[in-house]
């Protein structure tokens, strides 16, 4: 069985992510079809690998995804491939954080099953269906949880369990679209914790309230109910006992290494690791039983699978013995299929566990294929495994001997009649070389006794009698016909300084291929060009083309080498003009022989200035401004050369009124060039969020009231989250309150608040994503609160956040950040204008009418607008809720002695949150934790009636909630209070009315009236109420 992964091939490990074959023209695919080709000539079987994840590697000799030169001080390099000239990353920053790969196309193409179909109808075309000698089983991607570990270039998030079930589904029911007969295996998950769980929050065994094998095998067995087509075949899992790939000789080591074999079956064995405590309680992993019991409870008939397992020390005898156990087990438990990571060469110890069942006499001697019941009464000791074969009949047992003793046992015979001797063979440590065949063993009707050597493997045959035993030499045909060399590859190409490994391989006239490893002589025809040492190691000279040959034996062979190297280098942009104090990062690019470019990582660049007043630049290639006037900058690499021509414009002073300043701690000062009404600002800093607030300020002093108006035309792209705005603050140093409406280089806008002090400056409002610049802003201070709006075109405008702010002086402007601190962003802003005064909001401003009040209920982040204009009451209030624990709002009310009816219709309703409330309330008290009836609306259109008291023990409760989309504002509402009771009515129209929920209430004073809460505590909810009554 031979396992292989296709497409999203990864040279040497995936640390550096790399692509590509390396071979100078590879054909997509042809990886796969030589090696099903050879699988098919040495009767091995194929498991292919199809990549679920969206990505395949681009067709190229060696790419990357984290190349130096643009992502550079990665933490690790590929020291061995170099694309390009470039150096592969690891995708980790200096501190080990992953980085995002900004440009997944460039070493991948997007692919889906429908992309994927035309490869599987090109595998059943080339070699056949499954039924007719062609690939039989497909493997469903490996280890999907890893997926954000492994690939995370493509795939930063975890994995959830619907994601990769839904891509089964869709992949393996296109496989048997085009070949009925094949098998598919999944899901191939890394060890024991993914049996269980795959980490992805939402999308996991908590949300599913089932483990994820067991919730993908129960999906896809309905998936077979409902379309009548089986889609999974093998149930494949991983595994890992404490001693994988440990090769570790001790007495300790190897000891526990025959144990470990244990958590295959034993329902006793606790696993001596990790793996072990992973249980809650503690539990055993008895991995191919719970294999076959999920099986037999969730998809009955599948088969079960382990495509990934090494007990460690291949090379010793400890290593064959945990081998050898391994697969007796594998047999006795009725594991389905098995391939070993990382297969023993041909002269390893453990090569000789598969020869005891596979070819024990070298003549292909093989175990038997019928399990029969055989046990020891100590396992850990001697093991004993097994079968018969269906060829002859002969019984076949492999006895492990796991001590460092000779042992001595009986083996019982029942109901099996054999010969006089039995035929044996042994592997020990004296002898790591081979299986040696010892003197038969005489055998009676009941069995034998036999002397096991310490740390042995012995295999008995035992005839049946009267049965002919197949056995002696090999009867296939010896190689015969001339033998001939074949290079690796016909042709491919290599940059200058680049080196490549010839491998030879030496078909005899059977076909069958040997590498060869000494006795070639290798030569090149143009060692300027290329040259070529003694064990065919071929190094890239100088561009051009040369022919390197091979001989040995007399036979030869010829592979033509074509060398690519650069010509020219690029700096780009070939002029830049930048603004005092901005900062460009040059690119420098390489220019091959074969037409291709390729960026060049700035460490192999030397960069100057010829005017190191105007500008700068420094061993990164990041041009800084400094004055204006015009500079050349120059990078040089290997004798090339290239330059850049840098303006930096005159600086015009600011308006009256405006001044400047970077807030925080900023790595490089900010600047800004005003003209003509143009206001170009540029600044570093690190961000606006949580505890940062670093950014350049172009700003002007607000007394109190007033309004700012920008229209923003550009936000430099240097970082994703680098913005550009209008803000409000109470101070200039950081750490100030603020109101922060930003702009990103996507056309993202967002509204921040809060207190780098008080590390919560967050979002209050991000709704509004992909607008095209130039795009309008505008900040209002009202009172106590900022009010942040947008428009497309500076004509209609959406308020899109209220936000308390009480301050008696504030500072409003332009602001800009980078989000990073070694970079600059520069903003454009137009069309700014500033009105210095009280701005009113109709309603909120104006006098309550006699008899009414407006009171703030709990501890509201601020307080309170409330007014009354014709006729409509405007109440401006935040609040978290009037629900539960939770008593804040805003309220007009007056009192109401005894019984009455306040009428109200809710004419308009700010929808700040869908649970925000706007209605009719009545309250024993003002303060927080009264008595409470509420009768009010939310934005989704609901209505509901909440009463009780925030500090008794059940808290407010809804005792009357209706369905969304029904009472949206505009709409009537009412309460009514008569002695110890409360009645709440509903209409659309104030005319006819519907009695929704009546409640007890205590008697005496009350207050009534108006309420509105935010449900959010940053911001304001504004509602209007008209033809309010109160009788």
């Amino acid at each position: 069985m031979q396992e292989a992964a296709a497409f999203l091939t990864r040279a040497e490990c995936h640390f550096y992510f790399n692509g590509g074959n390396g071979t100078s023209n590879p054909v997509p695919g042809a990886g796969a079809d030589a090696m099903i080709t050879q699988d098919e000539t040495t009767n091995a079987s194929t498991v292919l690998t199809i990549p679920l994840i969206g990505y395949v590697n681009k067709t190229s000799e060696w790419n990357c995804s984290y190349p130096e030169s643009l992502y550079p001080n990665q933490q690790a390099y590929n020291p061995y491939i170099h694309p390009n000239g470039d150096n592969c990353g690891n995708g980790k920053d200096a501190s080990g954080n992953n980085l995002t790969d900004t440009n997944i196309g460039l070493n991948y193409t997007t692919v889906d099953s429908t992309w994927m179909k035309a490869w599987i109808q090109h595998l059943v075309q080339a070699h056949g269906t499954a039924a007719a000698g062609g690939v039989p089983i497909y493997q469903m991607d490996n280890e999907p949880e890893s997926w954000s570990n492994v690939h995370y270039d493509v795939h930063p998030s975890g994995t959830g369990f619907d994601e990769y079930l839904n891509k089964t589904i869709d992949y393996a029911s296109m496989i048997k679209s085009v070949d009925p007969t094949a098998q598919i295996l999944g899901p191939s998950s890394w060890g024991v914790p993914a049996y269980f769980d795959m980490g992805l929050a939402g999308d996991n065994e908590a949300s599913h309230n089932q483990a994820w094998i067991p919730y993908y095998l129960q999906q896809l067995y309905q998936y077979q109910q409902q379309h009548n087509q089986r889609l999974l075949n093998y149930l494949d899992v991983h595994f890992y006992a404490v001693q994988a790939n440990n090769a570790n000789e001790d007495p300790a080591s190897d000891a526990q290494r025959l144990r470990s074999t244990r958590s295959l079956w034993d329902p006793t064995y606790t696993e001596e690791s990790w793996i072990g405590q992973y249980f809650t309680p503690a539990e055993q992993v008895q991995l191919i039983p719970r294999l076959r019991t999920w099986v037999k409870q969730y998809y009955p008939g599948t088969k079960t699978a382990l495509t990934e397992y090494n007990f460690g020390d291949v090379n010793g005898i400890n290593g064959a013995l945990a081998q050898a156990d391994a697969l007796g087990i594998f047999g006795r438990e009725g594991l389905d299929l098995a391939t070993m990571w990382g297969a023993p060469n041909a002269t390893d110890a453990a090569a000789n566990s598969f020869r005891f069942y596979r070819n024990f006499d070298g003549n292909g001697g093989q175990y038997g294929d019928t399990w029969v019941q055989s046990t020891s009464t100590d396992q850990g000791q001697l093991s004993i495994y097994g079968a018969q074969r269906s060829l002859d009949h002969a019984l076949t047992f492999v006895v492990i001997n796991k001590t460092g003793n000779d042992l001595t046992s009986n083996l019982s015979l029942a109901n099996f009649t054999p010969d006089a001797n039995a035929h044996v063979y042994q592997y020990t440590g004296s002898n790591l070389s081979s299986i040696v065949q010892q003197p038969d063993q005489a055998v009676s009707a009941s069995g034998f006794s036999y002397t096991y050597p310490a740390n042995s493997i012995t295999e008995f045959v035992l005839p049946q009698q009267g049965t002919p035993y197949v056995g002696g030499a090999n009867s296939n045909p010896a190689p015969s016909l001339k033998n001939s060399l074949q290079p690796d590859v016909p042709a491919y190409s290599l940059y200058v300084g680049q080196t490549y490994p010839t491998t030879v391989t030496c078909i005899d006239g059977n076909g069958v291929g040997t590498p060869v490893v000494n006795g070639v002589s290798f030569a090149s025809d143009n060692p300027t060009v290329a040259t070529v040492d003694s064990n065919g190691v071929v190094t890239g000279k100088a561009i051009g083309t040369a022919h390197i040959t091979g001989t040995s034996n007399g036979e030869a062979f010829t592979v033509t080498v074509t060398i690519i190297g650069v010509q020219s280098i690029t700096l780009a942009p070939a002029a830049v003009t930048l603004p005092v104090g901005a900062q460009n990062l040059d690119a420098v690019t390489a220019n091959y022989s074969d037409s291709t470019t390729q960026p060049i990582a700035a460490s192999s660049v030397t960069y100057a200035s010829d005017n190191q007043a105007v500008a700068t630049v420094d061993a990164n290639g990041i041009v800084t401004a400094k004055r204006s006037g015009i500079a050349h900058i120059s990078a040089a690499v290997n004798g090339l050369s290239a330059t850049q021509t840098v303006t930096v414009p005159a600086t015009y002073h600011l308006p009256g009124g405006w001044k400047q300043q970077d807030i925080g701690a900023v790595a490089t000062a900010g600047n800004v060039a005003y003209s003509n009404g143009v206001y170009d600002v540029t600044g570093a800093g690190t961000d606006v969020y949580g505890d940062q607030d670093q950014g350049h300020f172009v700003y002007r002093e607000l007394p109190h009231n007033g309004t700012l108006i920008a229209r923003i035309t550009a936000v430099k792209n240097v970082q994703g989250y680098a913005g550009g705005g209008l803000m409000v603050r109470d101070g200039l140093s950081t750490g100030a309150n603020l109101v922060y409406l930003a702009m990103f280089p996507n056309g993202s806008v967002q509204v921040k608040a809060g207190s780098a002090t008080a590390k919560n400056i967050g979002g209050v409002w991000g709704g509004n994503a992909n607008n095209s610049f130039p795009y309008w802003v505008k900040l209002d201070r009202t009172g106590d609160v900022i009010t942040a709006s947008i428009s497309p075109d500076g004509q209609v405008w959406t308020q899109v956040a209220q936000v308390p702010f009480s301050a008696a002086k504030s500072y409003i402007g332009l602001f800009v950040t980078a989000h990073g601190a070694p970079i600059m962003n520069t903003s454009t802003f137009d069309n700014v204008s500033f009105t210095n005064g009280k701005s009113t909001v109709p309603g909120v401003s104006g006098h309550l009418p006699s008899g009414w009040q407006k009171a703030d209920v709990g501890a509201v982040a601020a307080p309170a607008n409330a007014g009354y204009h014709n006729g409509t009451f405007t109440l401006q209030a935040a609040g978290a809720d009037v629900y539960g624990t939770t008593d804040q709002s805003g309220f007009i009310y007056r009192t109401l002695p005894g019984d009455g009816t306040i009428t109200a219709h809710v004419a308009t309703q700010g929808n700040t949150n869908d649970y925000a409330k706007s209605g009719l309330m009545l309250r024993d008290s003002l303060q927080s934790g009264a008595n409470t009836a509420l009768l009010a609306i939310t934005p989704l259109g609901a209505a509901q009636l909440t009463t009780g008291s925030s500090t008794a023990s059940s808290g407010l409760t809804n005792v009357w909630t209706s369905s969304a989309n029904t009472f949206a504002a505009p709409y009537w509402l009412r309460l009514q209070r008569s002695g110890g009771t409360v009645t709440a009515f509903t209409s659309p129209d104030g005319q006819v009315w519907t009695q929704q929920a009546q409640i007890s209430f205590p008697t005496g004073s009350v207050y009534i009236g108006l309420e509105v809460d935010s449900h959010a505590s940053f911001l304001f909810g504004t509602s209007t109420f008209d033809h309010v009554a109160l009788s």
